[in-house]
């Protein structure tokens, strides 16, 4: 009947579906006024009706042509979602432009981006050990996410930390300035997803920070994502470090730093 009324009328809420199981983690800190149904749809689905945002970053794409500024304001809000979601035990595992809302219909003043879609998120593992011992057994059949932007240990099947998701990050702000180092042949081959996947876990496998953004406008993220880079399971990241880092890329080019 919810999802009735909201296909009929303009209200401030909007159905999101997401995978079974998943709605446990979705808690106040994250949405606000939601409703949910633990009957399962198809017996796959469970479905969430949250406050409505606005169009997908993905979707702002076709109508503009993002500025550096845009994609950093971009970054440290995305920041802020990760840092709340990853206190909460949890990574996002799939973030990209389509997952990422820009402001709320009718508000022409609020232009904050907010990170959605938790159909694929999972536990987060912070114990080193424990990290290890699970990636022996991990299969490459495990990965859940984006191929595009995910670490090599994603594509390998390993669990999920806090450095997955802010890699992904960061490589999504890259190829939103630029491009990936991979990005013509995953978009123009005529190959099949299966060799693409085979593909990006080799040619992932041996690239190291320096690959990504060490010249034009995405080398200001070079020191961020090297930093990222080196973490651990069990190391908390600081969040607040880049997002002055974003922050002060901001007064670099003449634009005032987001909050």
């Amino acid at each position: 009947k919810i999802l009735e009324f909201l296909s009929n009328v303009k209200c401030k809420h909007a159905p999101i579906f997401i995978a079974k199981g998943t709605i446990r983690i979705l808690d106040p800190r994250f949405l606000r006024d939601f409703e949910y149904s633990e009957r399962p749809r198809n017996n796959e689905f469970t479905y969430i009706v949250m406050e409505q945002f606005g169009p997908s970053a993905f979707d702002k794409m076709d109508d503009i042509i993002y500025s550096e500024a845009a994609i950093i304001k971009l970054g440290v809000h995305i920041m802020d979602s990760l840092e709340n979601l990853h206190q909460a035990g949890y990574a996002h595992n799939d973030i990209k432009q389509a997952n990422i809302t820009i402001g709320r219909p009718g508000d022409p003043f609020d232009g904050r981006a907010r990170l959605i879609d938790y159909g694929v998120a999972e536990k987060l593992v912070t114990n080193d050990i424990d990290y290890y011992k699970l990636s022996l057994t991990s299969k490459e059949t495990d990965f859940k996410g984006n191929i595009l932007m995910t670490t090599t240990e994603r594509l390998r099947g390993y669990p999920p930390t806090r450095r997955d998701d802010l890699v992904n990050l960061i490589l999504m702000l890259i190829f939103m300035l630029d491009s990936l180092p991979y990005s013509v042949y995953y978009f123009k081959s005529n190959k099949s997803e299966f060799e693409k996947l085979k593909y990006l876990r080799s040619k992932k496998k041996a690239m190291k920070p320096k690959d990504y953004c060490s010249i034009g406008r995405t080398k200001f993220l070079l020191p961020i994502l090297t930093e990222i880079w080196a973490l651990k399971p069990s190391d908390v990241p600081n969040y607040d470090k880049f997002r002055f880092l974003l922050n002060y890329q901001l007064l670099e080019i003449g634009k005032i730093p987001s909050n």
